[in-house]
């Protein structure tokens, strides 16, 4: 009896596939993702407001006692501190651990004064028509709370920090694509070639290295033009006596310090150079920090250009970082 072994699967057909998942998988988030940001931000602002801000301001706590001031009594307290502004409305505390508030037309604006119902204590004032998230109280539960509070506060601090991841993987999928990222974003993220001296440069860019669909260069790096091999530019690269070829090119990658997986594209034209990349867009490396490219002129073996993480812009830092993150090549 015998036995066939099932047909490999082709590496056109693989890359098509891949092709196929990641423009369906754009689709689905282009459809998906405004729904889940309004979800996240109202529910956000709803949470934020009911457990940690008023319509007044942050929620104003004081020592509960076992008796409370007149509210005449809180109002002269108020107008001690502010003779000149007339009384619009009072409002009593919502529980008793915290204050009182007193709204007050003060000239133009509109004040809210908070006070401790039990002392008849000014505490604060707020300017009513510019009551805004104080971010700093958001990021952190309030510990001391209790009850139904800690757990709203809780739930707001949680909200605030999964809103900037899931907004951190929505910037980078948007600036990934080709209209906002590729015409928008990307041109002032994008890797200057004038760093790399007098290095002459081609009119193909570092885009033109992706293979059979598939986008493995750098984010940074995709638009910023390649050098052209040629001329006497650059530093002492391929050893003296050695081919400049896929053997000598790959025994310099290993003295510049490439290990592990790492790619070599060879010149494809007389004026093409022989590329040696490693980075977390093509799945060499599982940390952004080592992404590493350098350009090696296949005329004489000496390197044109080399970009690491530390010469990228901030943008295309984060972009680096991001697109890691985006794509699970960090880690687990």
């Amino acid at each position: 009896m015998s036995s066939s072994a099932p047909a490999p699967v082709s590496a056109s057909s693989s890359s098509r596939f891949y092709a196929t998942a990641w423009r369906w998988h754009f689709y689905a988030g282009l459809f998906v993702v405004p729904f889940l940001t309004v979800l996240a931000m109202t529910g956000l602002v709803m949470v934020y407001f009911t457990g940690v801000q008023s319509q007044l301001g942050n929620l104003v706590y004081v020592q509960p006692q076992n008796t409370t001031q007149t509210v005449t009594a809180l109002a002269k307290a108020v107008f001690a501190q502010f003779p000149d502004a007339k009384l619009q409305e009072y409002i009593a505390p919502k529980s008793p651990e915290l204050a009182a508030w007193f709204i007050l037309a003060q000239g133009d604006t509109t004040e809210a004064v908070a006070v401790d119902p039990y002392t008849a204590t000014v505490i604060t004032s707020v300017d009513k028509n510019n009551t805004g998230f104080a971010w700093a109280q958001a990021l952190m539960p309030e510990w001391r709370a209790t009850g139904r509070r800690w757990w709203k506060s809780l739930h707001a601090s949680l909200g605030v920090w999964l809103s900037l991841v899931l907004f951190s993987f929505l910037l980078t999928g948007m600036s990934w694509t080709e209209v906002w990222g590729g015409k928008f974003v990307q041109p002032w993220g994008t890797f200057p070639a004038a760093k790399w001296d007098a290095a002459p440069t081609s009119d193909l860019t570092h885009a033109s290295l992706n293979t059979a669909g598939i986008r493995d260069v750098p984010w940074g790096l995709e638009q910023t033009p390649l050098p052209q091999s040629g001329s006497d530019a650059g530093v002492p690269g391929v050893a003296a006596g050695e081919p400049v070829n896929l053997d000598g090119v790959a025994a310099l990658a290993h003295r510049l310090g490439f290990a592990g997986q790492f790619h070599i594209n060879v010149p494809q034209d007389e004026k093409g150079v022989y590329t040696l990349s490693a980075d977390t867009m093509s799945g060499d490396l599982t940390n952004p920090f080592k992404d590493r490219t350098v350009h090696v002129n296949q005329c004489t073996g000496r390197v044109l250009a080399d970009a690491a993480f530390a010469d990228y812009s901030m943008v295309a830092k984060g972009m680096a970082i991001g697109i890691a993150l985006h794509q699970g090549d960090i880690g687990r």
